[in-house]
């Protein structure tokens, strides 16, 4: 399940306030929460993102 930024716009007021050095937007950081809740903790379940790249899957493993 991932969530569009449609669907984030009603609970965009409910997290917090980002500063001014972040990288990722509160869109990223809920869809990587909503993943891994999807999958059980699992981190052996890439998300679609990362299916094709090898060298991806190579990093997160390494991780």
């Amino acid at each position: 399940m991932e969530v569009t930024q449609i669907r984030f716009i009603p609970s965009e007021r409910c997290l917090p306030v980002q500063l001014d050095s972040v990288s990722l937007s509160n869109l990223n950081v809920l869809n990587a929460i909503l993943h891994v809740a999807e999958n059980r903790f699992r981190w052996r379940v890439p998300p679609i993102c990362f299916r094709h790249s090898s060298w991806d899957l190579y990093r997160l493993y390494r991780w």
